[in-house]
Order: C-alpha cells, then sequence, then structure tokens
C-alpha cells in the first residue's frame, strides 16, 4: 500500500526540484543581465563624458533613466566602473591629460545633478554616523573621493571633508568634534607617509582615535598600506566603514562593565 501512495509524492518532489532549478536559472539571467546593463552603461557613460559634442547633465540623465537602473545601481556600480575605465584609458595614453580633467570635472558636475536620486532614508544604514573624510597632500585625483563621498552620504552617513589638511588642521579637526570613523582616500604611495604623521600626531595629542580606514587608487600599486599609513583597515569599497563602525561599537560594549 506504502508503495502504490509513494509515486504521488515522489513525482511531486521531482516537480519541485525542477521548479526551484527553473527558479534559479531565471534569477541568476536576470543577475547576469543586469550586471551587462551596468558594464554598458559605465562604457556608455565614459563615451559620453569624453564627447567632443556639446555636454548635457540632464541629458545623460536622461538617457540613465532610460536604462532602467536604480539609483543605487548607478552610483554604486556605474559610476565606480566609469571612473575606473577613465583612469585605465588615460594609463594607456588612450585619451590625454586634458582629456581625462574634463571628463572627470563632467562627472563630478554629474555627480552633484544626481544627488536628488540618492536622498536617504532616515533608517538608512549609516544614519547617525560621522565621518571624517580626508583627503591628504599628493592625492591630486579627486573623482574617486567624490563617488566615495556619494555613496555614504547617500547610505546617511555625515561627512566632513578636509582636503591636504597638514597635521594641524587634521589634529585640531579630530579634536573638536566625536567622529565615529576617520576615511583617507589616497592615490599614490607618497601620500601613505603624510597619512601616517597625521595618525601619529593625533594619538599623542588626543589620545584614542575613531577606527581608521584607507581607500583610492593606491591600493592598486602599494602594498603593506596598513602598517605604512598606519591605519586599522584598508578597502576599495568605502561603505566598509560602516562594519568598521559596528565592529568598533560592539568593542566598547563589550569592554564597558
Amino acid at each position: 500500500m506504502s508503495q502504490l501512495y509513494s509515486a504521488p509524492w515522489a513525482g511531486r518532489s521531482e516537480i519541485a526540484t525542477l521548479a526551484e532549478a527553473a527558479l534559479s536559472e531565471l534569477t541568476a539571467r536576470a543577475q547576469r543581465d543586469r550586471d551587462y546593463a551596468k558594464t554598458a552603461s559605465a562604457a556608455w557613460l565614459a563615451d559620453a563624458l569624453l564627447s567632443r559634442h556639446e555636454y548635457c547633465p540632464k541629458r545623460v540623465t536622461t538617457a540613465l533613466d532610460k536604462r532602467k537602473l536604480k539609483p543605487r545601481e548607478i552610483i554604486d556600480d556605474v559610476f565606480p566602473a566609469t571612473a575606473r575605465r577613465l583612469g585605465e584609458l588615460w594609463r594607456t595614453d588612450a585619451i590625454t591629460f586634458a582629456e581625462n580633467s574634463v571628463a572627470s570635472a563632467r562627472m563630478q558636475a554629474l555627480l552633484v545633478h544626481l544627488a536628488p536620486l540618492w536622498e536617504c532614508a532616515e533608517d538608512a544604514p549609516g544614519s547617525g554616523l560621522a565621518v571624517l573624510f580626508t583627503i591628504p597632500e599628493q592625492s591630486h585625483h579627486t573623482l574617486g573621493s567624490r563617488i566615495a563621498e556619494a555613496q555614504l552620504r547617500a547610505l546617511g552617513v555625515s561627512l566632513k571633508r578636509l582636503s591636504d589638511p597638514g597635521v594641524d588642521l587634521f589634529c585640531k579637526t579630530v579634536a573638536a568634534d566625536p567622529y565615529d570613523a576617520i576615511l583617507f582616500s589616497c592615490t599614490s604611495g607618497g601620500s601613505l607617509a603624510s597619512v601616517r604623521r597625521m595618525i601619529t600626531q593625533a594619538r599623542k595629542q588626543i589620545g584614542g582615535l575613531p577606527p581608521t580606514l584607507l581607500g583610492g587608487l593606491v591600493l592598486d600599486h602599494a602594498d603593506q598600506i596598513c602598517t605604512r599609513a598606519g591605519v586599522t583597515e584598508v578597502s576599495s569599497d568605502p561603505r566598509h566603514v560602516l562594519s568598521l563602525c559596528a565592529a568598533e561599537n560592539r568593542r566598547r560594549e563589550k569592554a564597558t562593565p
């Protein structure tokens, strides 16, 4: 009797397995399509920024809207990929310094133009966090840092930006307000010593510092960055600062009797 009734249930199990496999394949295909759309959009945007024709941010925004990408996909995926593409074109001499500078300026203007799309909700994951964003000396290319700023602001993080502050101004700024983290953006290995001087002097004057995170183009062509710069961690993703702050909060809670 049991054999008589086992067959239908076995059939249903096979159908469920096939349905799960089909759903998994559809999900994977949809993700591949979105990944392709983001990659294609980054290539298109780089071309638009390099165009010799009249540049119109509103026209570019409209074209991005037609690609059906979410605002978070534009800021988290398309913009960083576009910046990397521009950097690679310049590195390989496919474009001139002047062309790269113009494209970078246009992209920074586009960031400002699109900022209203990235207004975050009150319960955004970074709400309530205050981060000091520092651009040290010898880090002259600001496009990547501007994109990182936009990503963090879209997550609700409150940012204060310091550009080439020097040791004294850095220490005064850190002492003046409480920060949950300090983020450095560096483009060259030459700026790592500057970061270390700022951190070392701030610790001498103030004592304990919040977690420090370093990112930027320097990650692609330098090693032993944590040791050389004296930072807590390094990451190519500025959003990593959220997990760094969360880890510091857990450490403080454990230390509190």
